[in-house]
């Protein structure tokens, strides 16, 4: 599959900027959902149930208090994942694809690259944690050749009184 969804925590933006590569184009994010539904299920009836979806959603904060690595990747861990895991498990439930299950250990991507390049980064970022992150939107992603895209975004807990998602 080849789409996911993703909340964002662009108040961390201008901190992983220093560590994005040009490959990675989503602004900081936690993954909620990938993969996602197939691409070519997504239409605008998918699009406008999510932007219903997260309208319900209250903006969520969340402490990062711990840097990880795997593989050449970086990243912030929640201290309580709770909400973020609740959130995802809300949404795999919503749209059940076979091979897509919820994020119950979400993290928050800052940098990739080999073993040096990440020691120089964690040893930078170590000192600034605990950092803390509203979350204040999501997006839907679509792969497109060897990059993603997005599709659509969707703020966080707008409804307005007339029924409509306020975008």
């Amino acid at each position: 599959m080849d789409t996911a969804v993703l909340l964002y925590a662009p108040v961390l933006d201008p901190l992983a900027a220093r560590w994005r590569t040009s490959t990675a184009a989503a602004p900081p994010h936690l993954v909620l959902a990938d993969p996602f539904v197939p691409s070519e299920q997504l239409d605008e009836g998918v699009v406008e149930e999510l932007r219903w979806f997260f309208a319900g959603v209250d903006g969520l904060t969340v402490r990062f208090a711990a840097v990880q690595r795997h593989e050449g990747v970086l990243w912030l861990t929640p201290v309580e994942q709770q909400d973020v895991a609740d959130l995802s498990e809300a949404l795999t439930r919503r749209w059940p694809q076979e091979g897509v299950r919820p994020v119950h250990r979400p993290s928050l991507p800052i940098a990739e690259g080999d073993a040096v390049a990440l020691d120089i980064v964690e040893a930078e970022l170590a000192p600034q944690l605990p950092l803390a992150a509203t979350l204040t939107g999501a997006g839907l992603w679509v792969r497109e050749g060897e990059g993603w895209l997005e599709r659509a975004r969707f703020p966080l807990g707008q409804v307005d009184p007339q029924g409509g998602s306020d975008t």
